[in-house]
C-alpha cells in the first residue's frame, strides 16, 4: 500500500501535527506516544466519543463538536490503564463530499484528541471501499500497519459505536444504521454500545440486522454434488431472468457455455438491439443461444420468443431466484473485489419488478427453470503481486487466515481478499402439461459442494 506523509506546509501554522499518513482513502493518525498492543479497544468517533455541541444532526462547522459525555476521559484512561491500545476507526466521507476539507478535519481531530488526553491512533475512511465500515479495510491496515507486528486478540478487544441498528426508544431516535455492530461482526470483535460502555447500561436485545446473512446461505445445501448439464439435442433459446448480480453470467459461463451454448450478454455488446441480432445470427447456424440479461420485462422477454418462434426451436427461462438482499449483497462484493465492476446502485435494482418475471408459464415458453444461487466460499491461488491499492488487493498472502470454522466473520458485506464467490444452485423445473392444462413440478437439486 503506497502512502505519503502529509506535505510539511501543512504544519507551518504550528496547527497540525506531523503525525498523519495519507492513503487513496484513508487518513491514519498515531500519536507517537500511543503504544501497540495486543489488545485494542476501537472507537466509532460522531455519537460515540463526541457529538455536535449545537444539538443538530451534522456539525455546522470544524468547531462544533463537544466530549459525548463527562465520563469519557476517564474511561479512556482506565482502558489504558489496563493495557488496552485507544484505536479510532471511522467513517468520514463528508471529507470527499465536501463537507470539510482535509486540513479543517485534521485541525477539529487534533482538538479532539488533546481534549481525550491519552495517546490514541484513528484511522479515517473518505471512500465507498473496502476502507469503508462494515468493510473491514480498517482494520486490516491496522493489524498489517499499525501496530508495530504485535498479533491483535481479537477476544480479548471490544468495538463501541452508534450506529448498532437499534429502534428508536424514549427520547432516543433510532439509529442511522448498523455499520458499527457489523463492522465488529464482520471483525470478529465483541461490540458495545456507547450506553454500555459509559453508563453499563444492558446490551439492547432489540436490533435490526440485513435481511440477507451470507452465514445462513452458506450452511444450506453443503455436501451436495453437482450432476452435469446434457448438451441439447437440436438448438434452443435459454433467457436467463434475474437481477444483477443475480449469478446469471456466472451460470452462463460455467453451466452452458461449455455445452456450446452462444451466450448474448448486454454487458458485453452495449445495446439490446445488438444483442436481438446475435441472437438471430447464432440461430441461422444452429447454434443454441443463453441471453444473459436480466430480462425481466415482457418486452424485452418477448423480443427472444419471437425469434424462437420464428425459428421454430424451443424457448426456455432460467429464473434466477437470487433475492434483492442477496444480489444487492453480490453486487457489492464484485465491486470491491474486481476493479471492472463500475457499481450499479440501489435504483436500478428498485426499477425492475421481480413479479414480472413468473409469467412464463404460458404455451409460448415450454419450460421455465427456477435457478437458486447460493454462495460458496474457497481459497484464491496466493498471489503477491496485486496489492498495489486497497480496492485491488484480491490476492494477498492470508493463505491459512480463514477456514471454514471462521465463516462466521463474512457475514454481512465483509469480503475476505482470499475467498471469492462460487454459485450453488438448485434448479425447479416448471412444466404446462396439454392433457391437465396445469402445473406439475419436478424437483432437480443441483447444489454444489463446499471445497
Amino acid at each position: 500500500l503506497q502512502t505519503t506523509l502529509v506535505p510539511p506546509q501543512l504544519n507551518g501554522n504550528g496547527q497540525i501535527s506531523r503525525f498523519w499518513e495519507v492513503t487513496k482513502s484513508l487518513l491514519i493518525y498515531t500519536h507517537p506516544d500511543c503504544k501497540s498492543s495486543s489488545k485494542i479497544m476501537g472507537f466509532d468517533m460522531d455519537g460515540t466519543l463526541v457529538t455536535t455541541a449545537s444539538g443538530k444532526t451534522f456539525p455546522k462547522d470544524a468547531n462544533d463538536w463537544k466530549l459525548l459525555n463527562d465520563r469519557v476521559t476517564s474511561k479512556l484512561r482506565e482502558y489504558q490503564a489496563q493495557g488496552f491500545k485507544i484505536v479510532i476507526l471511522s467513517n468520514q466521507s463528508g471529507i470527499t463530499k465536501g463537507y470539510l476539507d482535509v486540513t479543517g478535519f485534521q485541525r477539529k481531530f487534533e482538538s479532539i484528541a488533546r481534549k481525550l488526553t491519552v495517546p490514541l491512533q484513528a484511522f479515517f475512511s473518505l471512500l465507498p471501499d473496502r476502507n469503508r465500515k462494515p468493510m473491514t479495510g480498517m482494520w486490516e491496515q491496522l493489524e498489517e500497519k499499525g501496530n508495530n507486528g504485535i498479533p491483535i486478540d481479537k477476544s480479548a478487544s471490544i468495538y463501541c459505536g452508534d450506529a448498532a441498528g437499534r429502534p428508536a426508544e424514549g427520547s432516543r431516535k433510532k439509529d442511522f444504521s448498523c455499520s458499527d455492530r457489523l463492522f465488529a461482526l464482520n471483525v470478529g470483535l465483541p461490540f458495545r454500545t456507547p450506553e454500555e460502555l459509559w453508563y453499563g447500561q444492558p446490551a439492547p436485545k432489540n436490533f435490526a440486522l440485513p435481511k440477507f446473512n451470507p452465514h445462513s446461505v452458506l450452511k444450506e445445501g453443503s455436501g451436495i454434488k453437482m450432476p452435469p448439464l446434457s448438451r441439447p439435442k437440436t438448438p434452443e433459446i435459454i433467457l436467463m431472468v434475474g437481477y444483477p448480480a443475480s449469478g446469471k453470467s456466472y451460470f452462463c459461463r460455467k453451466m452452458l457455455a461449455p455445452l456450446g451454448y452462444t451466450v448474448v450478454s448486454r454487458d458485453v455488446l452495449g445495446t439490446w438491439q445488438k444483442c436481438v441480432k446475435a441472437c438471430e445470427e447464432a440461430v441461422a447456424r444452429l447454434t443454441s443461444v443463453a441471453v444473459d440479461n436480466t430480462n425481466m420485462d415482457r418486452e424485452s422477454r418477448a423480443r427472444y420468443i419471437k425469434i424462437a418462434q420464428a425459428a421454430g426451436i424451443p424457448i426456455r427461462c432460467f429464473v434466477m431466484q437470487t433475492e434483492l438482499e442477496h444480489s444487492l449483497h453480490n453486487e457489492k462484493f464484485r465491486v470491491l473485489t474486481d476493479e471492472k465492476h463500475a457499481p450499479i446502485g440501489n435504483m436500478v435494482f428498485n426499477m425492475l419488478n421481480p413479479s414480472s418475471a413468473f409469467a412464463f408459464c404460458v404455451p409460448r415458453v415450454c419450460v421455465c427453470v427456477h435457478v437458486y444461487a447460493t454462495i460458496n466460499m474457497r481459497k484464491n491461488p496466493v498471489n503477491t503481486n496485486q496489492c498495489a491499492e486497497p480496492t485491488g488487493c484480491r490476492n494477498r498472502v492470508y493463505k491459512d487466515k480463514y477456514s471454514k470454522d471462521s465463516v462466521h466473520q463474512l457475514s454481512y458485506a465483509s469480503f475476505p481478499n482470499t475467498l471469492q464467490y462460487e454459485f450453488r444452485v438448485n434448479c425447479m423445473l416448471w412444466f404446462r402439461l396439454a392433457v391437465h392444462n396445469d402445473i406439475v413440478s419436478v424437483h432437480v437439486n443441483i447444489l454444489q459442494s463446499l471445497r
